[in-house]
């Protein structure tokens, strides 16, 4: 009850003026609180505001906020300094990551981390940060009191999240997505782990069949266990329900952290009913408790770890693998409660140094929660400011990453396109018949890149979204919420590349392969041609596979933002550029490069990593 008393004065503290006073203000721009860090001695809680482009700090003591540090940028992921003093934010835009006094939120300085920093970890003496740099698959291993970048360490595809072991001896580093060719039927994303001492790989370790949107990443505090949760996609069965998790589940797979291999997987959803697409991952103080934030499904779970790997020990090895196919697995076993999580779009989660609350950062809804952690009950939620009415646009983006929407909250359309792009797998819809499985395209564009899918078969994006609700997500079709998703889609923008020099100008190797593109030798330049580098026109370029029948002919993609699009053709068999230009490009019939030298192959790679 006390938490709820001083939430409630904490409310009136956030939101200072009255509503009146706040009229004739101009709207505030939404914060999308993202990530969260709390004081070691509990007094302030800190906010990344993704949208925002500020941090924030908490007062948690005198139940007000602190202060607000305008670091610009979209901030990610947030990291500590043991004696509270710097705060680090990492910046996805730029690649930076800002350093800020936690005491009067002043911003000090910044460090290059590569091109898109997310997940942070620090040392426990401060002396040693690891950034994830996502779009570069590598992690930048910095200096924070030099304000150097020392080292970057090569990850497998888009790291998010990366965490220490309490010896500081191993860093462990979740990567979102597979790296595999979406043709193999155990294709999945891995989680890499790092000798700190000599920068070294230790291990990559494979998660289940299927996993894909790989987020955070926790350590037990003896170092024995790493958490990690994921979606576990079904890729290998056509989509034909949605009943019991046919098509995607939530996991949390438990990694032996001592001897670096798969422990065990488990499902977080219950038989009836999907707790979509988990996010954040956070042990309390003394390990006993996981907290899991959904955002599909606007929830947060508390899991006891005592019971859950109790019942572990008592399954047969053989049984193992099994466990990731067993929903409500974790209620029978009395393991996990859920709670709503107070707001829409749950991500960043973080406990008090008792362990008693946890907070919660509402992405769409710019609040944070406070969950009492024992009982799993929302006690209240902490506005940021006064939160804007979503515009057409917002709303669109709130629909495609929410569950509700979703026959039985299984999914979203983010399940399966995280940020509105690709999740590296396979997979067999039925609009264009059954047995015949393609890989997932980027919305990007898709508005402007009519016919959709990889045989055309849905007339314009605009077709295609509604059909997508209706035989995807099993949903009856509202017009407004159809449009809304239409705003998004065509709100989305290309990231710059990170392949491309800072300034946003080609390397001197994209520049020669931009010019063996553009040669009349080559012919790539025919076909992808124009803007958005592509004729909108099908295509017989010999990759007809063995499950595509008597097809020939497939989409002809755009080439924008290539470098995150992969694996490459209609099936995802070619899991790197190099790869379709050379052994999946028998004949020539994909564009001449047969004559190129390595060096040349090599620009021309350079130049499509660019665009």
């Amino acid at each position: 009850m006390r938490c709820g008393r001083w939430v409630r004065a904490l409310i009136v503290a956030a939101l200072g003026a009255s509503p009146a006073a706040l009229a004739g203000q101009p709207r505030a721009p939404y914060q999308s609180p993202y990530a969260l860090a709390i004081a070691a001695d509990g007094s302030r809680l800190f906010v990344s505001h993704h949208t925002g482009g500020a941090v924030s700090a908490i007062d948690l003591g005198a139940r007000k906020p602190a202060w607000r540090a305008e670091v610009g940028g979209s901030p990610t992921g947030l990291a500590l300094s043991p004696d509270g003093a710097t705060l680090y934010v990492a910046d996805a835009d730029e690649g930076k990551v800002f350093t800020v006094d936690g005491r009067s939120g002043r911003t000090t300085g910044k460090l290059e981390a590569g091109r898109s920093a997310y997940g942070l970890a620090l040392s426990s003496d401060g002396a040693r940060l690891w950034a994830c740099d996502r779009f570069l698959n590598q992690v930048s291993f910095l200096d924070p009191a030099a304000k150097r970048l020392l080292q970057t360490l090569p990850a497998a595809r888009e790291p998010l999240f990366c965490a220490l072991a309490p010896d500081g001896a191993t860093l462990w580093v979740s990567n979102l997505l597979p790296l595999g060719p979406a043709t193999d039927p155990e294709n999945a994303a891995v989680v890499d782990a790092y000798d700190t001492k000599t920068l070294k790989p230790l291990a990559r370790i494979k998660l289940p069949s299927g996993a894909t949107g790989v987020r955070q990443i926790a350590l037990s505090p003896d170092g024995a266990w790493a958490y990690v949760v994921h979606i576990l996609a079904r890729f290998n069965l056509p989509p034909t329900q949605l009943e019991r998790g046919w098509v995607n589940n939530s996991a949390l797979s438990i990694l032996d952290a001592k001897a670096r291999k798969w422990h065990a997987t488990v499902l977080l959803d219950e038989a009836s009913h999907g707790s979509a697409d988990p996010f954040a991952a956070a042990l309390s103080p003394d390990g006993t408790t996981l907290a899991v934030s959904f955002p599909g499904s606007h929830q947060v779970a508390v899991i006891d770890l005592p019971r859950l790997h109790d019942s572990l020990t008592k399954q047969p090895p053989a049984r193992l693998p099994e466990l990731a196919n067993e929903l409500s697995l974790l209620s029978r076993w009395h393991a996990i409660r859920r709670c709503p999580s107070g707001g829409d779009g749950p991500m960043g989660v973080a406990f008090d140094p008792k362990g008693a609350t946890l907070y919660v950062a509402n992405y769409y809804s710019d609040t944070i929660a406070a969950v009492n952690a024992e009982r799993a009950k929302l006690e209240g939620t902490i506005p940021l400011g006064p939160a804007p009415v979503p515009d057409i646009v917002r709303r669109g983006e709130m629909l495609f990453f929410d569950a509700r929407i979703c026959y039985q909250r299984w999914m979203s359309c983010g399940t399966c396109h995280p940020d509105a792009r690709v999740d590296g797998l396979n997979w067999d819809l039925l609009n264009d018949g059954i047995g015949n499985p393609k890989n997932n395209k980027s919305m990007l564009n898709a508005h402007r890149t009519a016919p959709m899918m990889s045989l055309g078969i849905r007339e314009d994006m605009e077709h295609a979204v509604r059909a997508g609700l209706q035989f995807i997500l099993y949903r009856q079709v509202v017009e407004d919420e159809a449009r809304a998703i239409d705003a998004y889609l065509r709100s989305l923008k290309p990231r710059p590349s990170p392949y491309r020099n800072r300034d946003g100008t080609l390397t001197p190797a994209a520049t020669r392969g931009q010019a063996i593109f553009q040669s009349p030798k080559t012919q790539c330049a025919a076909c992808h041609t124009g803007e958005l580098f592509t004729d909108l026109k099908t295509h017989d370029v010999g990759t007809t596979g063995p499950l595509d029948g008597d097809v020939k002919a497939f989409d002809n993609p755009s080439l924008i933002e290539l470098y995150r699009t992969g694996p490459y053709l209609h099936d995802g068999r070619a899991v790197t550029l190099r790869e379709l230009l050379t052994t999946f490009n028998k004949g020539d019939r994909h564009g001449r490069t047969s004559h190129l030298s390595p060096q040349e192959l090599d620009d021309l790679v350079a130049y499509l990593l660019s665009l």
